[in-house]
């Protein structure tokens, strides 16, 4: 399983419904409006992309397909801007 997690070298604040980001390396700022604001606090719960698509394919009344998409799409650029990061999670023995 994938585990998802907010890299360390930010500034996180939430004012209202919205997450703002400002990353101290180089000074980038972003702003998240209500969704990526939800998926962001899903991901510092420790949710999974599977369990953040099916809770937004509810709050949403979209298709999990829909959700599954845009949680994706919205991971990769979260990666791509390098404000997350992708680890293994190992399975635990029995």
């Amino acid at each position: 399983m994938t585990q998802l997690l907010i890299k360390k070298d930010f500034v996180i604040d939430k004012i209202n419904k919205e997450i703002t980001i400002f990353n101290v390396d180089n000074s980038m700022f972003y702003s998240f409006n209500e969704s990526g604001s939800y998926i962001l606090e899903a991901i510092k719960k420790g949710f999974n992309e599977e369990r953040i698509a099916r809770i937004l394919s509810k709050k949403y009344d979209i298709s999990k397909k829909q959700a599954e998409k845009d949680v994706n799409d919205f991971l990769k650029q979260l990666s791509k801007n390098k404000i997350i990061s992708f680890s293994r999670q190992k399975k635990a023995r029995k």
